[in-house]
């Protein structure tokens, strides 16, 4: 269970945030001061060129608190107040597998409205699925070279079998409203031989971004 004061609430942007991102978090906070308490901190952090090195930075202040779960959220994100409501799906001490949780959320577009810029919301799946994902993460010092494994076949849409779940089984799920559990940060920062979670991992022919890249390597430490 997600209890009081657990939740970190972390955004990393460019430096600027959309107003309904900025609505949607007040919402939230709102909501959380009213009833249930569970968020303990929030961070926003000015992200450089390299996403990954700022995402790897909030982990590492997150662990550095008293926190229980990392909410990360991107600038595009909308979401509903109750959102941690619905991600509370389980605890810890018996469902392992829900160390990772990655929630369904609209995407914000600029579009382009009868001539006139404007916002549109866009539902898109968090979820990924494989085949023949190569288990064995390292951290090459190269480009992508035929020396590398092949990339796995995605896909987005969850198998039918799966579809009628509340919470969904998947091989991956982006970092874009994601929430992680400190367990399975201190377990991958013990079992992986380099000091960082979020980043690309390479094959033969491209290279995944740095949100599927944490998880391949939670994959490969058992999460």
């Amino acid at each position: 269970m997600i209890s009081p004061r657990s939740v970190f609430i972390a955004n990393v942007n460019p430096g600027r945030l959309s107003t309904d991102f900025v609505r949607s978090l007040l919402d939230l906070l709102e909501y959380d001061r009213e009833n249930m308490h569970r968020v303990g901190a929030l961070h926003l952090h000015k992200s450089g060129p390299d996403l990954a090195v700022s995402r790897n930075d909030t982990v590492r202040m997150f662990l550095s608190t008293h926190c229980e779960w990392l909410l990360q959220i991107d600038s595009d994100m909308a979401f509903p107040e109750a959102v941690l409501d619905r991600m509370n799906v389980g605890t810890i001490s018996d469902q392992q597998d829900r160390l990772i949780i990655g929630g369904l959320c609209p995407i914000l577009q600029f579009v382009d409205m009868l001539g006139k810029p404007g916002r549109q919301h866009r539902v898109v799946s968090n979820g990924y699925w494989w085949e023949g994902l190569y288990l064995g993460v390292e951290e090459p010092d190269h480009a992508p070279s035929k020396h590398l494994p092949r990339s796995p076949k995605v896909q987005r849409e969850p198998p039918p079998k799966l579809k009628h779940l509340r919470v969904i089984p998947a091989d991956g799920v982006g970092a874009a409203f994601l929430l992680v559990h400190r367990k399975a940060f201190e377990l991958m920062h013990d079992k992986l031989p380099f000091p960082h979670w979020f980043g690309s991992v390479y094959f033969a022919t491209d290279q995944t971004g740095e949100d599927l890249g944490f998880c391949i390597r939670a994959k490969e430490c058992g999460i």
